[in-house]
């Protein structure tokens, strides 16, 4: 299992960014506007897209930086801008 190589202080950035993660989806649960909605799930998606590059970066995935950058890229720039439009 990859995760069993992180050292202490990556594994907590790690938790970290999951924890504000989840935090916006609940955030998004109790949106009443859609502009609201919006942001919540564009940072959202900023930060799955971090976690993601992250996890590229510690666990020597390359393949993660592709899904990194589609997930910054469409889900939280080109969706929330369209919808807000």
């Amino acid at each position: 299992m990859v995760a069993l190589h992180f050292t202490p202080l990556l594994a907590s950035i790690f938790s970290l960014i999951v924890i504000g993660a989840l935090v916006l989806a609940f955030v998004m649960l109790g949106s009443r506007w859609l502009r609201d909605y919006m942001v919540a799930f564009a940072v959202q998606s900023w930060l799955i897209a971090i976690l993601s590059a992250l996890m590229g970066w510690a666990g020597g995935y390359t393949e993660l930086y592709f899904v990194a950058a589609l997930t910054a890229l469409f889900r939280g720039l080109v969706l929330p801008l369209m919808l807000l439009w």
